[in-house]
């Protein structure tokens, strides 16, 4: 979210089981806010507007919570937006099926986004 909104601050991020797009219980305030609800919603965002970032996303195809979420942002990059993503077929949402993914979620940050490259 930060990433996509603040392009001129953070040139890369990494999502592991992202939503991209709230996810408001429904007697939250404003859970019912169209307005609000859209201008969080990072794959509307990205049919509109193109910022030059990098992203790392995962999930599974089991994962309820986060796949469909995750197709739609996909859909929705263009240049000069890049995604790389890490689809997993058989994990689920759980810490355990990520894991495994931070190290190489962590590399390609490194590779990149010059700042965070080790010495």
């Amino acid at each position: 979210m930060i990433t996509l909104r603040h392009p001129d601050t953070f040139g890369s991020a990494i999502a592991i089981a992202g939503y991209y797009r709230p996810l408001f219980p429904s007697n939250y305030s404003h859970a019912h806010d169209p307005a609000l609800l859209n201008l969080y919603d990072l794959p509307k965002m990205l049919r509109n507007t193109q910022p030059p970032v990098a992203l790392w996303v995962s999930t599974s195809a089991r994962d309820v919570l986060s796949y469909k979420a995750t197709l739609d942002l996909l859909h929705a990059v263009r240049p000069p937006t890049s995604v790389t993503a890490i689809i997993q077929k058989k994990v689920g949402h759980r810490v355990s099926a990520w894991v495994p993914l931070v190290g190489d979620a962590f590399i390609w940050l490194g590779q990149n986004l010059p700042g965070f490259s080790p010495i």
